[in-house]
């Protein structure tokens, strides 16, 4: 008997498998070799051992799905093979007849098989980004491992993900390898460099319709600590007055005229980098700060912690002894394994918020705000602080990372969740994209989500840009990569002044009194971490003695000002 052995590369994923599985020992060793340039060289050495005495493999195929490929070759442990390649419905077809036969229980056949490609390593802005597809699933008669060679001209790692088993550096090369059941079912990505920046245009349409003058308020992108830097290129109109409220949002306040109408544009950039974590090292639940679980952890509409549902699948999943994160991962395996993304949501023109208790129920119609809202009510039944992020999630593959809040004749916009856990702080998780990508979007987010705005005080307030619109149906929310390295901006600009102290207090402490101007487009905080908005004034007393202050930015990058006493 003979037997073609088939590999199938998916666009979500390579599986190989043979014609008769249980016939043969499959073992793959497959390196992704990346130049300078983004090119990768891809090695695939397939090594398969048969099983029964009367069973031969002659042939060996690799199809190759929406993955363009140049310079492929093919050789055994004799020198070079003819490799045979057809292309069809965007498939690429690979097959090789094999030289020998390896004939009889414990035999084997060998072969390996080059090519090269220019989509596995992509830079956008200043972020390499790569995406391996997953490995076959693990059997009783396969075994993969997987090596990543990325050169060190790419820059700090932002993250990678599984977090490899191996790592090593050999001259301008860094390595890491995978073992069979981390690649179980699961891509492998990775991002390489400081920060990627997105540029953004976004228009907020608002109207008074009262018989007299009133104040609207509108939620701008606002910075989020160790993650988001944001600079305001420019704000038209000006607001009559900015704040900070309790989720960080940043709110700008207009006043409008009796039944006034008025269109405001926002033009700006933001810094997005990302945090990988290890959820065995996260906290406790005890050491969970009492204000943040008191106001976070609380039910509220869509986010019903309370129902009978929710409260099912805590008992299913918390376990008392794991860490925060740990029993979050668990909320958010639950969700990816037991419930589905409905990709004809983003048709609609507008879907109804069903809210948890609902979405658990009924499994169908399951967009990014079923996962988002199950997450929160989940987390927060469990005690683990929770809230909402409305934003922008930049994506080529909508089949893999799909965007779906819709609102009425609104942008098309995505929500994912995140939980406070005491060692990490609020950590970032898209269940959404992990369902539909089969990548790890828990350990680490890309460099790709924006936040507009952040819920957790209310479910359903402030809105975020693309929300605000009255009667026309132009676009509202643009955003987009920016393309040039070292863009300059983010700068923190602040002037001082002395002023006179009236302060007794203050004098008999021999303080000195200073206003701080935030003159430039990002916020600043000091050393309490408050805010001192674009803009805005603070006054500060310090010792005579001193002659500097510090500053930072939301990346807890330093900026020490001079003070002339």
């Amino acid at each position: 008997m003979s037997a073609t052995i088939i590999g199938i590369f998916l666009i979500l994923g390579f599986s190989a498998y043979a014609a008769t599985e249980e016939n043969f020992m499959t073992d793959y060793t497959i390196v992704y070799d990346i130049d300078d340039t983004g090119v990768t060289t891809v090695s695939h050495k397939i090594v398969i051992t048969n099983l029964k005495d009367d069973l031969i493999a002659t042939n060996y195929s690799l199809d190759l799905k929406q993955l363009d490929v140049f310079d492929v070759s093919a050789s055994d442990d004799k020198g070079k093979l003819e490799i045979f390649q057809k292309k069809a419905a965007g498939t690429a077809n690979l097959s090789v007849s094999l030289r020998t036969f390896a004939v009889g229980t414990g035999k084997q056949n060998s072969v390996t098989i080059l090519y090269k490609s220019k989509q596995i390593a992509t830079k956008v802005g200043e972020v390499w980004n790569i995406s391996i597809p997953r490995s076959q699933p693990t059997s009783e008669t396969t075994k993969t491992n997987v090596t990543l060679s990325v050169p060190a001209s790419f820059g700090q790692k932002i993250f990678i993900s599984p977090i490899p088993a191996t790592e090593s550096k050999a001259g301008e090369k860094i390595s890491y390898g995978f073992a069979n059941e981390q690649i179980k079912n699961t891509n492998i990505t990775a991002a390489f460099g400081k920060y990627q920046i997105l540029n953004f245009r976004l228009k907020y349409q608002i109207e008074n319709d009262n018989r007299y003058s009133s104040n609207t308020e509108i939620a701008l992108p606002a910075d989020v600590p160790g993650v988001q830097l944001v600079e305001y290129e420019s704000l038209n109109p000006r607001p009559l007055k900015q704040y900070t409220d309790r989720d960080g949002n940043l709110m700008a306040v207009y006043k409008l005229k009796a039944k006034q109408k008025m269109d405001i544009e926002l033009v700006g950039s933001a810094k997005i980098t990302g945090k990988q974590i290890d959820p065995t090292k996260g906290g406790g639940f005890k050491d969970i700060p009492a204000s943040v679980r008191n106001v976070y952890t609380r039910p509220l509409k869509y986010w019903e912690a309370n129902s009978d549902d929710v409260t099912k699948v805590v008992a299913s999943v918390i376990n008392n002894n794991s860490t925060v994160t740990e029993n979050a991962q668990n909320i958010y395996q639950y969700l990816v394994n037991n419930y589905s993304y409905e990709f004809n949501i983003a048709k609609k023109d507008y879907v109804d918020r069903k809210g948890a208790a609902a979405a658990l129920f009924n499994k169908s119609e399951w967009g990014c705000m079923e996962f988002t809202d199950s997450f929160i009510a989940i987390a927060r039944a469990a005690g683990i602080p929770a809230r909402e992020i409305n934003g922008y999630a930049l994506t080529s593959i909508d089949a893999q990372r799909p965007l779906s809040v819709t609102f009425k004749s609104g942008d098309l916009l995505h929500a994912w969740p995140e939980f406070y856990d005491p060692k990490f702080g609020w950590v970032q998780v898209d269940p959404t994209w992990g369902d539909t990508s089969n990548t790890d979007y828990f350990t680490k987010l890309d460099t790709n989500h924006l936040v507009f705005v952040t819920k957790g005080i209310k479910s359903d307030y402030p809105l975020p840009a693309g929300a605000y619109r009255t009667a026309s149906t132009e676009k509202l929310v643009d955003v987009s990569f920016s393309q040039t390295d070292n863009t300059p901006g983010f700068i923190m600009e602040l002037e001082t002044k002395k002023l006179t102290n009236l302060n007794i207090f203050q004098l008999l402490l021999g303080h000195s009194r200073f206003r701080i101007k935030n003159a430039g487009n990002v916020i600043v905080y000091d050393k309490n971490n408050a805010p001192i908005l674009p803009g805005a004034s603070k006054t500060i007393y310090i010792s005579k003695k001193q002659n500097a202050v510090t500053f930072y930015n939301s990346f807890r990058e330093e900026k020490i000002v001079s003070l002339n006493l």
